[in-house]
């Protein structure tokens, strides 16, 4: 026998051990992964869903202080522009209070949406 025949079936022998082995020990479970990872930055946090009783006392006090205080301040802004301009009909005036109203409206009814959740 010359020795080349003799190492290749050593290496077969080797070879089907190292099968037998590997089949005998299977393989180990994957990990599993259960990350908890903060909160994204783009997305908004939930404003505080319990609000107390004096927090919601101070938004329904803001809410008419809300829609009052585009009314006021549009229509002594258009009386003053009525004065400066010299009209004899305050129709600048009447257009700060239809806008102020309009503005007036929408930031109350945020309030009380707000308010109400």
């Amino acid at each position: 026998m010359n020795r080349s025949g003799a190492e290749g079936d050593s290496e077969e022998d080797s070879a089907a051990n190292h099968d037998r082995l590997a089949l005998a020990v299977p393989p180990p479970d994957a990990p599993r992964l259960d990350p908890k990872l903060p909160a994204h930055p783009e997305k908004k946090q939930a404003v505080h869903e319990d609000l107390s009783g004096y927090s919601k006392a101070a938004m329904a006090t803001s809410a008419g202080s809300a829609f009052l205080t585009p009314i006021l301040t549009l229509c002594v802004g258009g009386y003053l522009l009525d004065q400066k301009l010299h009209h004899e009909t305050a129709w600048l005036s009447m257009l700060g209070v239809i806008v102020g109203l309009a503005l007036g409206i929408t930031s109350m009814l945020r309030i009380l949406n707000r308010l109400s959740k």
